[in-house]
């Protein structure tokens, strides 16, 4: 399994046969809170979620993509973002 991929069988309490994994576990997996899950949901820049009654949950699959794309980017911003941030700094001026 490739460095940075969430390995099924080490998820506690993973025991969907869809492969899925709840908000909570995947924030403890990731080693972050629920409100940056949220956060990146709101920004449009986090793995698709999908809602079942009250509760997210994110296909493990989608989440390895979304790591994968994720990869090289450090601290520096997206390329859409920083287009945005240029168009907005030309407006201003």
């Amino acid at each position: 399994m490739a460095s940075g991929t969430i390995n099924p069988n080490k998820i506690e309490n993973n025991t969907s046969p869809l492969g899925l994994i709840s908000e909570h576990d995947l924030a403890t997996t990731l080693h972050v809170c629920l409100r940056t899950l949220a956060r990146h949901h709101a920004a449009r820049t986090g793995p698709p979620r999908i809602k079942i009654g009250r509760r997210h949950f994110y296909k493990i699959s989608s989440v390895n993509e979304w790591i994968a794309r994720r990869e090289g980017y450090g601290d520096a911003q997206p390329v859409a973002m920083r287009r945005h941030n240029a168009r907005k700094a030309r407006r201003a001026a």
